[in-house]
């Protein structure tokens, strides 16, 4: 298995993280004060005042992770990965 990597590409005049986790899927990174979708206000990751971290695969697939009061908001393969594992599904618009 592959390990995991961070891929930082500049998308239309604008920074945008990936994450192309161990299994080869690559998810789009973005932090964001809020946790749904069609209310969330995105930032650019790393944000110190992030209340919660997306991640939206190629597919469409989109899960949160609420960020803790002392957790690391940092741009790392494991921390990432581990974020990811943690996430919940996002909860849709309505």
């Amino acid at each position: 298995m592959a390990r995991a990597k961070i891929t930082i590409m500049d998308a239309d005049g604008e920074a945008a993280v990936y994450l192309l986790d161990a299994a080869g899927m690559p998810w789009r990174v973005y932090d964001a004060v809020g946790d749904r979708a069609d209310r969330a206000h995105a930032v650019p990751p790393p944000d110190a005042f992030a209340t919660h971290r997306h991640f939206v695969s190629r597919e469409g697939v989109r899960r949160v992770y609420a960020f803790g009061p002392k957790d690391k908001r940092a741009l790392e393969p494991r921390l990432l990965v581990s974020q990811l594992s943690a996430a919940s599904p996002a909860r849709r618009p309505g």
